[in-house]
């Protein structure tokens, strides 16, 4: 189903009367006719943009991520040249995640914004924390005696992480913490002298007030059994740690939804998904379609197994030329990666 609403002026054209003109005259019109469309011709070439791409989202977007998701944004977005470097940094673990993308440059750039053009065989270099390969072990290491080189590294890394804020005893306290009722974390945590700010870990909402409440009035009407399902922002030298909390009634809906969403993806994934409905878009739309899914996606969601519901911004071109820029795209798709369908698609 396809809906729009595009409003455009109507244009008419009245024909001159014929008119005599001298040879010289008309051949003085000819070559002005020429010059201007050579002249057209040059400045239009221009704003080609052919042989190039957008980046997906600029550098700072990018920075955090899992490297695999913004090797699929620059295939998607058609780049072609994409070299992988992974840090080996990582000790624990615990500071950064294994796979995060520290950094992205194209052909030597790192700092870039969103939609900027680069061409298609530019360099894209994807810089990411990752735990070191392990070395054969010779036979001091093989029989528990390590050297003092590898004996200086270890220390070396483990001064950098307690320079950071961590502090291995209570990373493991805190740790254990872990699905553990607010109560228990509460009492644990102060005894230590901490100081303890709650955040919902779905809506991102500080719930400090409301646990506190609960602290202070157990047996409450209120009670919802909060459970601790990770920390942020641990601070052992102020003694201050933000706490995550949620419900299992609704860890078990997002675990529901993740499964539904991970299913979908094995059977349809999201940038096959997009670029079918942006083939469809074309279809519909055969002056100009645009669907601003790597920059504006405003939806990606897996309404079932079987379906994704896509939405983003789109730029639409109607039959005067005229390009309508900032409407929303809605629809949805089902099928396989081998063969995606558009089963709804709006525009408005």
């Amino acid at each position: 189903m396809v809906k729009m609403r595009l409003s455009v002026g109507k244009q008419t054209m009245r024909g001159s009367g014929k008119e005599k003109v001298s040879r010289k005259l008309l051949l003085a019109l000819s070559f002005a006719a020429v010059l201007s469309l050579m002249l057209f011709v040059g400045c239009g070439s221009g704003d080609s943009h052919d042989g190039e791409a957008q980046a997906p989202l600029s550098a700072k977007e990018l920075a955090g991520r899992d490297y695999q998701d913004v090797v699929v944004l620059f295939e998607t977005a058609g780049f072609s040249n994409i070299e992988l470097v992974a840090l080996g940094d990582l000790v624990t673990g615990w500071l950064r995640g294994e796979g995060e993308v520290k950094g992205v440059s194209i052909n030597g750039t790192t700092d870039f914004s969103s939609g900027k053009w680069f061409p298609e065989d530019a360099l894209i270099r994807i810089t990411y924390h990752s735990f070191p390969e392990r070395e054969p072990e010779d036979s001091d290491s093989a029989n528990g005696n390590e050297t003092q080189e590898e004996q200086d590294e270890q220390e070396e890394q483990k001064e950098q992480e307690e320079q950071e804020g961590q502090d291995t005893g209570l990373q493991f306290s805190i740790d254990s913490l872990i699905e553990e009722h607010y109560t228990v974390a509460y009492g644990e945590l102060t005894g230590r002298g901490f100081t303890i700010e709650w955040i919902h870990n779905y809506t991102r909402m500080d719930f400090t007030g409301e646990i506190m409440y609960l602290i202070e009035n157990p047996g409450s009407e209120f009670e919802i059994p909060w459970l601790v399902v990770g920390y942020e922002e641990l601070n052992e030298k102020d003694k201050t740690v933000t706490l995550l909390i949620d419900n299992q009634e609704n860890m078990d809906r997002l675990a529901d939804a993740d499964a539904t969403k991970k299913a979908l993806e094995a059977k349809l994934s999201p940038p096959h998904a997009w670029t079918t409905v942006q083939a469809y878009g074309k279809a519909q739309f055969p002056n100009g379609f645009k669907l601003h899914y790597t920059k504006d996606k405003l939806a990606e969601t897996a309404e079932n197994k079987n379906t994704w519901f896509l939405k983003a911004t789109c730029d639409v071109t109607d039959d005067f030329g005229k390009t309508h820029k900032g409407k929303v795209c809605e629809a949805r798709v089902t099928g396989t990666t081998d063969n995606p369908k558009v089963t709804y698609f709006i525009v408005y």
